[in-house]
């Protein structure tokens, strides 16, 4: 992919399915915030004028780290000899200190090593909480704070629709599995004793909307970029769908097109009867 500098923007994170998302400028702020400002590599000029293209360094050990976890990153992989472990005087005795309450070493394949972030959140989970946070920078600063937990919590910029059983307290047992999984189509199943927030760290963007057993709800935006949706207590099924405006208007403006094109065909049939009418002779 090397070969290709517009694919997998952000600091060379691609998806696995080889479909990598857009940029938009929450993403790129998000994955920005993953590396502390001190310890930005150097950048050529066109990397300061497009900053998503960057070559800044994400250490290891930094606290900004933690971000990634919400990108649901469950492996590092590293060159032996990379510094990626090196930030803050992490270096003991010449050997580089790791944080094994975050990593943990899988295996070395060829001239790499893989670790496993332990840390790293679902894909998507179900939150029994939320706070309403509508400024970007409280939001980013909740985000890396040690003591916000994002499995019990959910930060939103707006104040949600009444959802039974959904409040700003409490604790709950909550499950979410994702079922299907397509570009335009997410089917999760959902349980959960009391109303709380699903959240799918997947971007938020327009033209998603989202159903809870067959009937719409609103998509928040959570957590600085992500999507949630309130739903409320028991066993439910909840579905993302992807269609903008664009497809809605194309398809009314197909629609249209069709039921004009049918109705002239029609008045043509007609009218050429008519004419063949005329000219019988009796």
């Amino acid at each position: 992919r090397d070969d290709n500098p517009l694919i997998g923007l952000m600091n060379s994170f691609y998806a696995l399915n080889g479909r990598d998302p857009l940029c938009p400028g929450r993403y790129e702020e998000f994955v920005q915030m993953t590396r502390p400002a001190a310890t930005v590599a150097f950048q050529s000029d066109f990397h300061k004028i497009f900053p998503s293209m960057g070559t800044g360094r994400i250490w290891g050990n930094s606290p900004n780290t933690r971000l990634i976890d919400y990108l649901a990153v469950k492996y590092v992989v590293v060159d032996p000899e990379s510094a990626f472990f090196e930030a803050g005087g992490s270096a003991d005795n010449g050997q580089r200190r790791i944080d094994t309450t975050r990593y943990r070493l899988v295996r070395d394949v060829g001239d790499k090593r893989i670790y496993e972030n332990l840390k790293v959140l679902p894909r998507v989970y179900a939150a029994s909480n939320y706070k309403v946070m509508r400024e970007p920078a409280d939001i980013r600063e909740e985000l890396l704070s040690p003591q916000f937990n994002p499995l019990e919590t959910v930060i939103l910029e707006e104040s949600p629709e009444l959802v039974p059983g959904v409040s700003p307290g409490g604790s709950k047992r909550a499950t979410a599995r994702i079922r299907e999984c397509e570009p335009e189509r997410v089917v999760i199943d959902v349980e959960q004793d009391g109303g709380g927030f699903v959240v799918l760290s997947d971007l938020y963007y327009p033209g998603w909307r989202a159903f809870v057993d067959d009937a719409e709800v609103a998509v928040y935006r959570a957590n600085f970029m992500f999507r949630a949706v309130a739903v409320p207590s028991g066993e439910h099924v909840v579905t993302f769908l992807y269609r903008p405006r664009s497809f809605r208007v194309g398809t009314a403006l197909s629609i249209s097109t069709l039921v004009i094109l049918l109705v002239l065909g029609a008045a043509a049939r007609v009218f050429s009867k008519a004419l063949a009418g005329e000219g019988t002779v009796r």
